[in-house]
């Protein structure tokens, strides 16, 4: 009975899953982790708080979700277009989930928020990569 060695190009491809898609999935986990709890966990800082929140997690989840489309070789502008959207549509199934969460409500100002951060994060990649 042979057993067989897991080959080279087999580690490099569990190396890229633990550390470029795994910490992607972790923190998509953990925005719907935030956004199932209830509106009143919230402190209300100052008005319009949230949208900065928004636009931060959204720029770091842009950012790993470029890392981890980088490890495929894709240009910068193929890169970009398919990150972005990817992290808009999960944008807005966050936001048709908070609808369902009490004291939670959608809202299409966060979903762009939501966007825009993702945009600079997925552009701050691209740009680190082509200066790298």
């Amino acid at each position: 009975m042979d057993i067989e060695k897991p080959s080279a190009s087999r580690l490099s491809t569990i190396s890229i899953i633990l550390i470029y898609w795994l910490p992607l999935f972790i923190y998509a986990a953990c925005i719907f982790y935030l956004s199932s709890l209830p509106g009143t966990t919230y402190p209300h800082l100052f008005f319009s708080a949230d949208k900065i929140f928004h636009f931060g997690e959204y720029c770091i989840l842009g950012y790993l979700l470029a890392r981890a489309l980088g490890q495929y070789h894709l240009k910068g502008k193929v890169l970009f277009v398919i990150a972005v959207a990817v992290c808009f549509v999960y944008g807005i199934s966050d936001e048709i989930h908070q609808f369902f969460v009490p004291y939670r409500c959608s809202s299409v100002v966060d979903t762009i928020a939501d966007g825009i951060g993702s945009a600079i994060g997925v552009g701050i990649y691209v740009k680190q990569r082509s200066i790298l």
